[in-house]
This record gives C-alpha cells, sequence and structure tokens, in this order.
C-alpha cells in the first residue's frame, strides 16, 4: 500500500471504548460499548488459530455484516483450543447471541474446530453447504479398520481455507477496502497489521519478525460475508438489512455509502440493497415526469385543435410509446454515468 493509503489509517485508527478482561489474560478489546451492541442481530465471529506456543497469535475478529464495522477484536499468543472455545462460549453469552462462527481450516483450526462441536455453539459454526444435515452426512460409515469413514471425512467441511484461490480473494478484498473503504478499517489491531505487511514473491504476507493475525481473521470474515455459502441457513441475507434497523442516523448513514458507485462495484451486497430501495422511486419520478410532459403535448394539440383522440391506432403510435420505454432507459442510464464521474 501507498505511503498516503498507511497514513490515511493510522489518522482513521481508533482505540477502544471498553476492554474486558477475562481470565486475567485475555483481553476482548470493543468498538461499541456493550449497552450499544445489537444484541438481536447476527454477528460473524472469525478466528485464526495459531499453535499457542507463543509464536503467531490466536486471533478473534467481531463485524457486523450489515456495517462492515468491526465491533471487537482480540489477539493472544498463548492459548489453547480449549481456552478458545471457553473465550468464544463467554463472547455469546455476554455479547453476541446470534453468532455465525468462522474458523480458519488449517491445522490448529480443525483442533478449534473440534474443541467447538463438542459443546453448544456447533450450530452456529459455519459449514459450506455438503456439511447441512439436510444432505444426510450423519451416518457414521466404518471402513475396513473400523474407523469412522464418513464422520471424520465431515471436519473439512466446517471453516473456511485460507489457500490458493480463496486466499488471492480475500486479500483482493483487503486492497479494495484499503482503497475505497478506510472507514470500516479503523479497530488498531487490524491497522497495525495492515501496516505490517509485505509483497513478497507475489503474495501478501507479514514481514518478518511481524504478524497478520488480526487481519488474517478479518479478511476471513469479509471473504465468508460475500463468498459464503447459503448464509441463510444462519440468519443472513444478502442484499437485506436487519430487522432491527430503524428510520434513524443510521439508516441515512446506510443509505448515503450504498450511493457510493465504487462501493457498488467492489461490495455488490450493498450496491443491490442500495438499487431495489431506490429503483422503485426512479421508476415514480420518471412516470411523473412523463405524464407531465404528455399533458403538456396535449395542451399544445389542443391549442392546434388536433385532438389526442384523433391519433390513429398505428405502428407510428405504438412507437412513439415504446420509446418512452427508451427514454426511461436513456434517464437511468444518464443517472448513473453521472454517480461514476
Amino acid at each position: 500500500f501507498s505511503d498516503q493509503d498507511i497514513i490515511e489509517l493510522e489518522e482513521n485508527q481508533k482505540k477502544p471504548v471498553f476492554v474486558k478482561t477475562v481470565g486475567k489474560i485475555y483481553d476482548l478489546r470493543f468498538y461499541q460499548k456493550p449497552e450499544d451492541i445489537k444484541k438481536g442481530r447476527l454477528h460473524f465471529i472469525s478466528i485464526d488459530p495459531s499453535d499457542g506456543t507463543g509464536s503467531d497469535n490466536y486471533a478473534i475478529v467481531v463485524v457486523d455484516p450489515y456495517t462492515l464495522e468491526t465491533i471487537m477484536e482480540f489477539k493472544s499468543p498463548y492459548m489453547s483450543p480449549t481456552d478458545c472455545k471457553k473465550l468464544v462460549e463467554y463472547m455469546v453469552r455476554m455479547y453476541f447471541p446470534k453468532p455465525m462462527i468462522i474458523v480458519e481450516s488449517n491445522r490448529n483450526g480443525i483442533a478449534v474446530s473440534d474443541k467447538l462441536k463438542e459443546g453448544w455453539l456447533r450450530p452456529f459454526m459455519y459449514a459450506s453447504p455438503e456439511a447441512d444435515s439436510s444432505i444426510e452426512l450423519g451416518r457414521d460409515v466404518l471402513d475396513e479398520k473400523g474407523f469412522i469413514k464418513e464422520q471424520l471425512m465431515r471436519r473439512k467441511y466446517f471453516g473456511i481455507k485460507t489457500l490458493g484461490t480463496s486466499r488471492s480473494i480475500m486479500m483482493g478484498l483487503l486492497t479494495d477496502a484499503v482503497r475505497f473503504r478506510k472507514d470500516i478499517l479503523t479497530a488498531e489491531y487490524v491497522v497495525d497489521d495492515i501496516n505490517h505487511l509485505v509483497l513478497k514473491d507475489g503474495k501478501i504476507q507479514a514481514a518478518p519478525g511481524e504478524h497478520d493475525d488480526v487481519i488474517m481473521a478479518w479478511v476471513i470474515c469479509m471473504y465468508t460475508i460475500y463468498y459464503g455459502k447459503k448464509l441463510e441457513r444462519y440468519g443472513f441475507h444478502k442484499g437485506h438489512l436487519p430487522d432491527d434497523i430503524e428510520m434513524d442516523d443510521e439508516f441515512v448513514k446506510l443509505q448515503k455509502l450504498y450511493q457510493n458507485p465504487i462501493i457498488r462495484q467492489q461490495f455488490p451486497t450493498m450496491y443491490e440493497f442500495w438499487k431495489n430501495h431506490q429503483e422503485e422511486q426512479m421508476r415514480k419520478e420518471h412516470a411523473l415526469r412523463v405524464k407531465e410532459e404528455m399533458d403538456s403535448q396535449k395542451i399544445s394539440m389542443d391549442i392546434g385543435a388536433i385532438q389526442t383522440d384523433d391519433m390513429p391506432d398505428d405502428m407510428d403510435f405504438i412507437a412513439g410509446q415504446t420509446s418512452n420505454e427508451e427514454a426511461w432507459k436513456t434517464s437511468l442510464r444518464n443517472r448513473w454515468f453521472s454517480l461514476n464521474k
């Protein structure tokens, strides 16, 4: 990223408004006051596990998938899968009762997923549709040595892999966000990680001696928002605003956000909401303008003693009606062009 990008990110960087210490060593850093968190709203909880031996961090990021704001972040180099499970259970009980939990599916992530699946959080864990119970993956099929083969195969469906194509897409989302949506990149750990990314052999990664765990948790979350499969299973409908939103400052803020053509291009979920919300209003405005124009034409025709009733019902007249539809398309197209400019 350019020096200007980094300067702007650092200027927008925020300190947490509230820090909750759990178990004396784990700090949950909130960017919304706990009383302001909308507990009836779905939140995405993304986990990037590590080996917990002090090298890399366990990182957790909580994002509101509707506003794309980071609500909470956490990192610790000293953690076990069991402690991670206890911490996530605490977070869900206290602050995010409607979660979708996304775990990076690496070797440590599989262990964390297994721990989370042992308890009551299992229904909230993101899995690809192949792991959906509706396609009968619950059977216990034994192989020739007596192992539960199908049960073991199910493990690979949980979480998100960060290899090859998926990682490239994640880095693309990050690059777009840095260029066009710096307003959603304000959490302290997230910005710190971005500042220490380098490009090596065509791959975006942490500089030597630095870490990218928190930003990886963030991009995993964003990747799931835009490319996750059948998220309706967890209560998230792409392009729809949450049921708890009201005609307040937040709604106005979202409306302005969705009108940005760059966001429309880079973040289609938000664009679809804006388009669906505004299209009907635009049609009504156009219909009103057409009616006013037709009325003015009728007056001029009456003055010339040529009545509209005398107009022949032939192809020329029908072509005139079609031109109204073309005029609407032209009007709509011109508005998009002006927005793009």
